[in-house]
């Protein structure tokens, strides 16, 4: 009577075996390809045949030349109607060597004016980038602000996966395009040195309507009401990043707060979503805790001040924005179908926000280390 299920028994742990042996050595090959190709010397791979039709991106020696060493965005996302973003942003830079014209990223908005140095001095802009002559900018070694005030509606090109989307309750940027070269992107928001090697710190005060609230990357600082006009948030990110990793979310978001062990201390977790999504968005993340735990046992501590994630109307996945990762609302269905995608985000604090690669021919570093690590959690 019992040798049916005595068979039965030994068999579905010969399969478990089986499951766990391929895993392992699934993971110890992925393992093996990957830090051979990272640390395969960059002549034999320049000696590759290319098949890529993607045009090569020369290096970007404005980071040789400027440091950006702050970022402060002031931006009114107040009005949803016309979807016309009004906005400030302060650069605080140090001049690295001789002379060469600043030249500044910023896509497709009227720049009414800028300042070097709390003064008007004359520019030159394209739609691409404002450009000003070297004769007015600070000696070798010193520092200096330079304040841009612009105005328009932020770029989303048709068919592309990132952008500036905005529709009639969600404002929010996807910080890397697929569809423009360089693939950083943070140009369709906000002035920058839109590449991936230059990093800085950033703070943020972003004006709503009062029935809306803003969420950036970094640390929530304070809310100043403007009753009945608006809200300004305050937010600010002392750990370097480079501009597409600057992010911001705008929606009438409700908090799910928690605090995690983390391997050095407490990590606070935010999850923003709008109030009906919030049960869902909770038990989605569920395993959140397990993640950290395993990504810290492998890689080493969690080095952001905060965990983040917004949820948006995004359909293709979700962006790696740090501290403030834009999450596709699909996901949120309460299940734990695409706690995968949660974990892979996750992963990028590590692989993409921490150590990020220096050009886009090299995101498959980024990506192929989060695709292991989505391996790791499951």
């Amino acid at each position: 009577m019992f040798k049916p299920a005595i068979s039965l028994t030994i068999l579905n742990n010969i399969n478990m075996t089986n499951k766990i042996a391929k895993k392992t050595i699934f993971l110890t090959l992925v393992t093996g390809l990957l830090l051979l190709l990272l640390f395969l010397p960059k002549p034999l791979l320049a000696d590759a045949p290319s098949t890529s039709t993607e045009p090569t991106v020369p290096y970007d020696f404005r980071s040789d030349t400027f440091d950006i060493l702050h970022t402060h965005i002031d931006a009114d996302f107040s009005n949803f109607t016309t979807k016309n973003l009004i906005a400030h942003v302060r650069l605080d830079m140090i001049r690295k060597s001789a002379p060469a014209p600043l030249r500044i990223d910023l896509l497709k908005f009227t720049v009414d004016s800028l300042l070097l140095n709390g003064n008007r001095v004359m520019y030159t802009y394209d739609d691409s980038q404002i450009i000003v002559s070297s004769a007015y900018l600070a000696p070798v070694g010193d520092t200096f602000s330079v304040d841009v005030f612009y105005r328009g509606t932020p770029t989303q090109i048709p068919g592309d996966w990132g952008g500036f989307y905005w529709n009639t309750t969600y404002a929010f940027n996807i910080g890397v395009s697929f569809t423009e070269n360089q693939h950083s992107f943070a140009r369709c928001w906000i002035p920058c040195f839109d590449n991936f090697t230059e990093r800085c710190t950033y703070s943020y005060a972003i004006q709503t309507d009062p029935s809306r609230r803003a969420v950036c990357g970094g640390m929530f600082v304070a809310d100043s009401l403007l009753t009945p006009t608006g809200r300004i948030s305050y937010w600010t990110l002392n750990t370097p990043i480079p501009s597409y990793l600057a992010s911001v979310a705008v929606s009438d978001y409700a908090e799910v707060k928690s605090t995690l062990s983390g391997s050095l201390s407490p990590i606070p977790v935010s999850l923003f979503a709008r109030s009906t999504d919030t049960t869902k968005l909770k038990n989605s993340f569920l395993h959140l805790p397990d993640a950290l735990r395993i990504f810290e046992n492998t890689f080493g501590p969690f080095k952001f001040p905060r965990i983040g994630y917004s949820v948006v109307p995004f359909s293709a996945g979700a962006m790696e924005h740090a501290c403030n990762i834009s999450y596709m609302q699909a996901a949120v269905d309460g299940t734990l179908s695409y706690e995968s995608l949660m974990a892979h985000e996750l992963s990028h604090n590590w692989f993409g926000n921490l150590v990020t690669c220096e050009s886009a021919s090299e995101m498959w570093l980024n990506e192929g280390w989060a695709k292991y690590c989505e391996y790791l959690f499951t």
